[in-house]
């Protein structure tokens, strides 16, 4: 249905199509319809994902620049049309679209007010979507109580059914959900319940939802439910300050036996009697992102205070970086070598003794820095299936990637039983980003071979293309730039990040002319030639690089490209390797150089 065929029927409203109302794609009524730029005509929010082509109108078959949400004009005219329908009844209630995902967004949306006392978002129930779809729920038993199934057959014909939750289990999950139900409940002589019009059958009220079952949420009132949670907060604040004290106990005797131990040991720390601190969590923060300057001013603030100074540099913490990377049970200076963040070290060697230096660095390289790297490389992640699905993809799965169509960070459930052959790219895109996920997230050191190994992969497909001439139209070595390149950068450390955006081309010699000097790292996440910082990543975890775009780190070189946008490798992969190579080499001169001073350091003990 476009513009104009809707202005036409609602002329005449004795004369208007009931198929105008319906989407030519799910074939149910409108709820929230989108239109198509520039044809005009519309589809249902959630049918955008179920084109068979994506990137054109499912009605004339032109090509959509993009699916705007549809004015509110039309809007109007639609609900008003509708309206008519239902009371004249030729249609329902239950033959309007229910989306049972963006439901769950409506009933978590909370209010939100600025400190000027302004509401800048209003609950979500609460909002003219919200309203409607409360009307379509008091009127519609099947929208209300029955739970959505979503049927997949893979390549052999096998079905797989994932259940979702239904609307008055998503309701009775929020405390104002479970507000609005009350507030229309109506229990008749026979002892049914009603939400409004509809009745909330009795599989559905033995619903268990945060430890009770929706029967007993409206059994009770809404101040009860206030007063059990205050009550419930109240003994778990006593059983926190507990906690807490005892936890301080423990400190008080752990710091005791630490000072024994360093007496004995003349002031070298054990690996093993480390401390966890929640004090250290606020420096050992900016270590993780990368914030060289608020650590040395941190330490700055306590050196006059040996203890206080001795504890910052030798208790563990735990913080996440801008990957989302938990980073636990090390020191301050093991978090930074951990990264790979050579100056942060060199910063942190001031304000520690030689022997301590060493022996925190032992304690993360237990083996010694070469067989480390060498472990590194045995475990460099496998790019071969993604390779493999993006080689074999068709244009329209390209297109569909390209576009984002079902991009996910995880998984379906019915994907996951799939072997690699037998996905859909989409699929094998989503199950490529969980695993490397995964796999990055379970490492306590960053593994620069990673990244390394994907633009080896990378120029090979490019070669391989120029060869037989299978990526005419780039599709292939743009979605690999993008949404594989870019999604393993995504798990840099913040030095990698700053080093990054601010060009390795200005940090290592390659080829650049005589005249070239290198520059000093700047520390900054905001890229040197576009207005955007690396870090941190979008809020919309579909977006952004990874998903759009890759981080170019040569883009000074007459064949970078431009940002985004694929093009040759070999540059970005040789400046790559030459940083890595510098990185390493730095840290292995780090780890020899404070070894051999702990080692001259306990003969002389020893004689």
């Amino acid at each position: 249905m476009s513009r104009g065929e809707l202005a036409v029927q609602t002329e005449d409203s004795e004369n208007f199509d009931l198929d105008l109302l319906t989407c030519p794609v799910l074939l149910t009524l409108f709820f929230e319809p989108v239109m198509a730029v520039p044809c005009g005509h519309l589809i249902e929010e959630d049918a955008k994902n179920k084109l068979e082509t994506p990137g054109r109108c499912p009605c004339c078959r032109e090509s959509v620049l993009s699916w705007i949400q549809c004015p509110p004009t039309f809007r109007n005219m639609l609900q008003s049309e509708l309206q008519k329908a239902i009371s004249e009844r030729r249609v329902s209630y239950h033959d309007i679209h229910f989306n049972s995902d963006h439901f769950v967004k409506i009933v978590g949306q909370k209010r939100i007010v600025d400190d000027k006392g302004k509401v800048t978002q209003e609950e979500g129930l609460k909002t003219p979507t919200g309203l409607r779809f409360i009307t379509l729920l008091e009127n519609a038993p099947k929208h209300l109580n029955q739970k959505p199934v979503t049927r997949t057959e893979s390549a052999d014909g096998t079905v797989t059914e994932s259940v979702g939750k239904s609307a008055i289990e998503i309701l009775s999950s929020t405390p104002q959900g479970r507000g609005l139900l009350r507030k229309k409940l109506h229990i008749d002589v026979s002892g049914k319940f009603f939400f409004g019009r509809t009745e909330i059958l009795p599989t559905s009220l033995m619903i268990q939802t945060n430890g009770k079952s929706i029967r007993e949420w409206l059994s009770m009132t809404t101040a009860m439910e206030k007063f059990e949670k205050d009550a419930l907060e109240r003994i778990e604040a006593i059983t926190e300050e507990e906690r807490i004290i005892t936890a301080q106990k423990e400190r008080l005797s752990n710091q005791f036996r630490l000072f024994l131990s360093r007496g004995a040991q003349g002031g070298a720390a054990a690996g093993g009697s480390r401390m966890h601190s929640e004090a250290i969590n606020p420096v050992l923060q900016h270590v993780a992102y990368g914030e060289e300057s608020r650590v040395r001013d941190a330490l700055e603030s306590v050196k006059r205070d040996p203890a206080q100074l001795a504890a910052l540099l030798s208790d563990t913490g735990t913080v996440k970086d801008y990957s989302d990377r938990i980073i636990t049970g090390m020191t301050l200076l093991q978090a930074a070598a951990a990264a790979g963040d050579i100056d942060m070290c060199l910063m942190l060697k001031n304000y520690m003794s030689p022997e301590e230096f060493a022996t925190q660095l032992a304690e993360i390289f237990p083996n010694g820095i070469e067989a480390h790297e060498t472990d590194q490389q045995r475990n460099t992640f496998n790019f071969d299936a993604i390779l493999a699905a993006i080689r074999a993809a068709t244009p329209a799965d390209l297109d569909a990637a390209l576009n984002k169509i079902g991009a996910e960070f995880t998984q379906s459930d019915s994907a996951r039983a799939k072997p690699d052959h037998e996905l859909s790219l989409i699929e094998a895109l989503n199950r490529f980003r969980e695993q490397f996920a995964q796999h990055s997230h379970s490492e306590k050191i960053f593994n620069p071979q990673h990244l390394l190994r994907a633009f080896e992969v990378y120029n090979a497909l490019w070669n391989q293309c120029e060869r037989d001439g299978s990526d005419r139209d780039y599709k292939k070595r743009d979605l690999f730039w993008r949404q594989i390149i870019g999604y393993t950068q995504r798990f840099m450390p913040a030095c990698y990040a700053q080093a990054f955006a601010q060009g390795l081309y200005y940090l290592v010699k390659v080829d650049q002319d005589a005249s070239w000097r290198p520059e000093p790292v700047n520390r900054a996440l905001k890229l040197k030639h576009d207005n955007f910082s690396y870090f941190p990543l979008p809020v919309d975890p579909r977006s952004g690089l990874g998903f759009d775009f890759a981080i170019y780190v040569a883009d000074l070189l007459p064949w970078a490209g431009v940002q985004g946008r694929s093009g040759p490798a070999r540059a970005v992969d040789i400046f790559s390797k030459t940083f890595v190579e510098q990185k390493q080499q730095a840290c292995r001169t780090l780890c020899r150089e404070f070894e051999c001073s702990r080692a001259t350091s306990l003969m002389n003990v020893v004689a």
